[in-house]
This record gives structure tokens, C-alpha cells and sequence, in this order.
């Protein structure tokens, strides 16, 4: 109902999900003893299969076009502990996680029921998997009492391949991959000199190896006349992070916590204007769209800080608040980063009684203006902006949890008791008015 052009018709007649189908598990075996090697060491191993899909239909169109997902992970972790004395402890580990994406899709005439032909898949059709292995080791010095020093390096290898039908998509390749090796560390520096007074800071890397959606996605947006391809050259982001932490409580009653943190990223991958065969717009979908694809030639900062208060006013009652607020540029354009939020919070009070657990509190949002959007094509979705940005608001949202037994709570909550109309930063639709939850919760 969102999406019409300029003329006032509708893009879509449909457009929804269907049923996720899910299933997973994990087994971990813990070994404590004390070892040359380690004083203990976890193995974890886990497995998941998701199946998911999109059904969508033009206006005044037949044929529904399902596009669909086959979805399997699996991951190895292996973790150690060792303390040598009081002062020098170890963690040491291997890590190694496989994904593997199929993609489908199909066109059905609704009148006729008959299958038209094969549509555009969301993600590369002869599929698509990344592998990532890593090892890391941290090493935790303590001075003494009051000083904690912590160092630590991971060493990551990532692999990506895709495959695509021959002259599918418009795209000039039939086969995508990329490997990538990284090495991050950080230091830190812990300072407690006693129950009032915490304080910490920080210096890390990191990396973030393009994934499928990054770099292989093929997206459509006729509305909008744009088309993001893929990007066979994409390659990871680099971060750069300074961060500090202070804790501060003058009295048993009051606590006061705040963290700000820089970031410098480079390579950063953004969402950009793109040619294919040296054309800036190419037909897909019956209609000339613009081209877009994930590069990432620029430089960015990110900063912000996070400021948490606790209040205890009596025994059983307690006052809280948490504040966030973050700015992200991209340095090299000057225009803003993409999926920056506005600032954000919540104050509220709960109680401990009992078998009672009561929450009431108040969830806001700041008002973010255009000005502060990521550019055209990013994530931020300026289309569903008013053309003042995305209004701030705020919900007033109450809880309880009964502890029936020892075995069974009951669980009661009213969502934006006033039933106010808002829409999150960057979101295609409203959000839910009033909302009321009743659940029931069992442990055998």
C-alpha cells in the first residue's frame, strides 16, 4: 500500500512472506581438568536449516513471481582456558562456521495456474556458500587488585563463492569468488580502585569480509528505477575503534555508567551509483532502472556514546534510564552513513516483590531529518520519509511476570498504551498500536 509511483499506482497487488520453516541444534561437551594446555576447554558444535520466501504481485498483473530460500549453517568452536598464576591467565581458541545459501524462484499465472516461467532470484542461483576459519588468543595480566591489563590478536580466513546462470540477471559472470585473510587485535586497560569507581579503555581492529548479501544480491526496485547488481571487486571493510567506559556510584543508591567510542572505517562498503557495460541504466523487469551496486572506495567515522543511571529507591523499587546516541559520516563524500539511528532511550520503573515482577517504563525515539539520511540507494529508504525525515516519538509500555511456582510464570504486557501512531527510522510501515501480550512459560 506504500509503494505507488508518480502517478498514484500501486506498485504491488501482493507482496508477502511466507511460513519460515526453522530447525536447529547444538551439542557442547565441557572438559575441566588441569592440563599442560588448558585448566578448561569447551567444544561446541551447532547446526541450523531455514527455509524462507517472498511471494510478490504487480498491480494489475497475473502472474505471482516466489522467490525462496534454502538456508544451512554450521559452526565448530573450540575454547580454552588457562590460568598460569594470580597474575597471568590465557583464552585461546579455533572457530570455524560454513554457510550455504540456495536460491530459487518461480512465476505462476493465477488465472491459468500454469507455471510461466523461472523469475529473478534474489541470491545467485546455482547458489552460493562462505566459510570462515579463525583462531584467537587473549592474555590477561593483573597488577594488582586495582589494574587489569588485556591484550589479544584473532586471525581469520574467509572464502566466498557464488555461482549464476549464463546471461541470467544482465550480469557478465557466471561464477563469483573471493578469499580474504585478516589479523585484528585489541589492548586494554581495566582500572577498579573500588566499588564506586570503574574505569576502562580501549584499542581494537577489526574486519568484516563481505557476505552474500553484500556482494552477490541482485534487487529490483521498479518503483524507484533502481537495480543493485552485484559486485565481483567488493572487498572488506576495516575498522579502527577507540573506546572508554566509566562507571561511578556516589552512594548504594545511585549508579551512573557512560561509554563514548570513535570508529574510523576504511573501505567502507556503501550502497553507490554503478555502471554495467558502461551504461548507468540497464532494462530489468520490463522498465529502465538506474544502476547500484555495493562498493566501497570511501572512508567513514562512526561515534557515539551510551549514558546508563540506576536509581534504588527502596529495597524492592528501582528507576532506571539508558540513553543512545550515534553519528556516522562518510568522510571521503561528505554525505552521512546509512543505518544510523536517531537517538534513543528508555526511563522506567520495576519491582521485585515476592512472586511479582512489575515494569513500567517509557521507549522514545528522536527525530531524524533528511539531511541526516544515508544518500539515495542506501538502506535508509529516504522514499518512505515525510519530507521533514522520520518524526521522533515515544510509547508508554507497562509488564508483569507472576512466579506461579517454581516451575511456572506467567507473563502479562501492554504495548503503547495510548495507542499512538509512529513509524521507526527507516521502516516501510507503521508500527503496531496498542498491544497486548499473555504468554506462559514452563521448565521441566
Amino acid at each position: 500500500m506504500n509503494r505507488v509511483d508518480s502517478n498514484g499506482v500501486f506498485e504491488y497487488a501482493e507482496w508477502r512472506y511466507g511460513p519460515q520453516k526453522r530447525i536447529m541444534g547444538s551439542i557442547q561437551a565441557i572438559i575441566s581438568s588441569h592440563t599442560f594446555l588448558s585448566d578448561k576447554l569447551t567444544i561446541t558444535g551447532a547446526f541450523q536449516k531455514l527455509y524462507e520466501e517472498r511471494l510478490t504481485r504487480k498491480f494489475g498483473n497475473s502472474k505471482l513471481v516466489d522467490q525462496f530460500e534454502n538456508v544451512s549453517v554450521a559452526s565448530l568452536n573450540i575454547d580454552a582456558k588457562k590460568r598460569f598464576n594470580s597474575q597471568n591467565s590465557l583464552l585461546y581458541g579455533l572457530e570455524f562456521i560454513y554457510n550455504e545459501v540456495y536460491s530459487k524462484a518461480t512465476r505462476v499465472d493465477k488465472i491459468t495456474e500454469k507455471l510461466d516461467s523461472n523469475a529473478t532470484t534474489l541470491y545467485p542461483e546455482n547458489g552460493s556458500y562462505t566459510r570462515s576459519l579463525a583462531a584467537y588468543i587473549k592474555h590477561d595480566y593483573r597488577f594488582n587488585d586495582m589494574w587489569v591489563f588485556s591484550s589479544g590478536m584473532r586471525f581469520g580466513l574467509n572464502s566466498l563463492n557464488a555461482g549464476y546462470q549464463a546471461l541470467a540477471n544482465s550480469i557478465p559472470f557466471t561464477e563469483l569468488s573471493m578469499d580474504n585473510f585478516s589479523i585484528v587485535g585489541h589492548v586494554s586497560i581495566n582500572f577498579h580502585p573500588c566499588n564506586r569507581y570503574r574505569f576502562y579503555g580501549l584499542l581494537s581492529s577489526g574486519f568484516r569480509a563481505p557476505n552474500i548479501a553484500d556482494i552477490g544480491k541482485f534487487s529490483s526496485d521498479a518503483i524507484n528505477q533502481k537495480l543493485i547488481i552485484p559486485n565481483a571487486s567488493l572487498s572488506p571493510e576495516k575498522i579502527y575503534n577507540f573506546e572508554l567506559g566509566f562507571y561511578y556510584s556516589p552512594t548504594g543508591q545511585w549508579e551512573f555508567d557512560i561509554n563514548p567510542y570513535f570508529m574510523y572505517v576504511q573501505d567502507l562498503m556503501q550502497i553507490s551509483p554503478g555502471q554495467y557495460l558502461g551504461a548507468d541504466s540497464i532494462l530489468a523487469d520490463g522498465v529502465a532502472q538506474k544502476v547500484y551496486l555495493m562498493s566501497n572506495k570511501n572512508a567513514g567515522i562512526n561515534t557515539g556514546i551510551q549514558f546508563k543511571a540506576n536509581y534504588k529507591i527502596s529495597k524492592v523499587v528501582n528507576a532506571y534510564a539508558n540513553y543512545t546516541y550515534t553519528f556516522g559520516q562518510n568522510i571521503t563524500q561528505g554525505l552521512r552513513l546509512d543505518h544510523i539511528p536517531p537517538m534513543y532511550g528508555v526511563i522506567g520503573v520495576n519491582a521485585e516483590f515476592t512472586k511479582w515482577m512489575i515494569n513500567t517504563n517509557i521507549r522514545f525515539n528522536g527525530a531524524k531529518s533528511l539531511e541526516f539520511y544515508g544518500p539515495a540507494g542506501s538502506s535508509d529508504n529516504i522514499d518512505y520519509a515525510l519530507p521533514t525525515g522520520t518524526p521522533g516519538w515515544w510509547t508508554l509500555n507497562a509488564s508483569a511476570k507472576y512466579q506461579w511456582t517454581k516451575a511456572f510464570q506467567m507473563n502479562f504486557g501492554i504495548d503503547n498504551l495510548f495507542d499512538l501512531h509512529y513509524r521507526p527510522f527507516s521502516s516501510g510501515i507503521s508500527a503496531p498500536g496498542i498491544n497486548f501480550v499473555v504468554g506462559m512459560r514452563g521448565e521441566f
